[in-house]
């Protein structure tokens, strides 16, 4: 009778923590926008991958936050977790388990790799439809991005903007409260 116990409490606990790890995988979206009044037709194909977080691949420190405010004393009470010397978004201060590998972007053919300042922070990523979107700009020349990362009090909300010319640009907010509903609906018009 123990040992059929054993066996179940095993099975249980082992498909439990590997459902709650975070999915590994290369993600990939496409987006069609057609010129009005034309019958030019942009495309946008965005790839991201996904892996494992590697603490070998990293310089991780820690730093201590001290104490501020009215007869406060410098005694640290926390610490914040840097890696490659910036905080991670989406690890809570913390190690993360998931990381963004590689990004690229092809625009009407020509691939465009987007440099690793834009993403390397960016931790436990989510690509699940309703914490992610993709819009192609009406002349094909930006893809605008939004993903909601992280998770608990670790949330954060991203927006790149990949354009064709290689000026990108990137928007974060640490917000474990916030809403992003409506910023979703905004990527679901067409």
């Amino acid at each position: 009778m123990k040992l059929p116990f054993a066996m179940f409490f095993l099975v249980i606990v082992v498909v439990g923590s590997s459902a709650q790890t975070a999915p590994i995988d290369t993600f990939r979206v496409s987006e069609t926008v057609r010129l009005r009044g034309t019958d030019e037709e942009h495309q946008a194909k965005l790839v991201v991958t996904t892996a494992d977080f590697s603490a070998a691949r990293h310089r991780i420190t820690h730093r201590n936050l001290p104490i501020k405010g009215r007869g406060a004393t410098n005694v640290p009470v926390s610490s914040t977790t840097l890696i490659d010397g910036r905080p991670p978004l989406g690890a809570n201060g913390g190690i993360p388990s998931t990381e963004i590998r590689s990004m690229f972007v092809t625009f009407d053919g020509l691939r465009i790799e987007v440099p690793a300042r834009f993403y390397s922070d960016c931790y436990n990523p989510n690509f699940q439809k309703d914490y992610w979107g993709t819009k192609l700009s009406d002349d094909g020349n930006s893809l605008l991005i939004f993903m909601a990362g992280g998770q608990g009090k670790g949330l954060y909300q991203v927006i790149w903007i990949l354009r064709k010319d290689r000026q990108h640009a990137r928007f974060f907010n640490n917000c474990p409260e916030c809403d992003h509903k409506d910023i979703l609906n905004f990527f679901k018009e067409k």
